[in-house]
């Protein structure tokens, strides 16, 4: 199926510079990921599929914080230092999005400028 709009979504995202439950994945290298919308959770989030093997159940969800995240990414329409806000209508306009389109093919751009920077791989982490 061919997408219906031309429409997109941009906005930011907040990511543990070490996330997971055991706090040892790095971020999400940056690329292009397909994904699909998880209806198991309200509001429904965003998985994206192919992000390595070390990176699996990878969402776009509600969030403020980088402990609202643990190795997702929490959306937002404004954002600060380790903080993003309004994330809720962030995730409506997202979702909004995708049921507009229809097509069900979702791509994740994972990119741009941080904040506070990325941690480079190797970096020992003190906790």
């Amino acid at each position: 199926m061919v997408d219906r709009t031309p429409v997109v979504f941009s906005g930011f995202d907040l990511e543990d510079a070490v996330g997971g439950s055991n706090r040892r994945k790095f971020p999400i290298p940056e690329g292009s990921f397909v994904a699909f919308v998880r209806t198991n959770h309200n509001p429904n989030r965003i998985e994206l599929t192919g992000t390595a093997p070390l990176y699996t159940n990878v969402q776009l969800h509600v969030g403020n914080t980088p402990p609202n995240g643990e190795g997702c990414f929490a959306i937002g329409e404004t954002r600060g230092q380790d903080f993003v806000g309004r994330s809720r209508p962030a995730m409506k306009s997202l979702l909004d999005l995708v049921t507009f389109d229809g097509s069900g093919d979702i791509t994740v751009v994972v990119g741009g400028n941080s904040i506070r920077g990325p941690v480079p791989l190797g970096t020992r982490i003190s906790q």
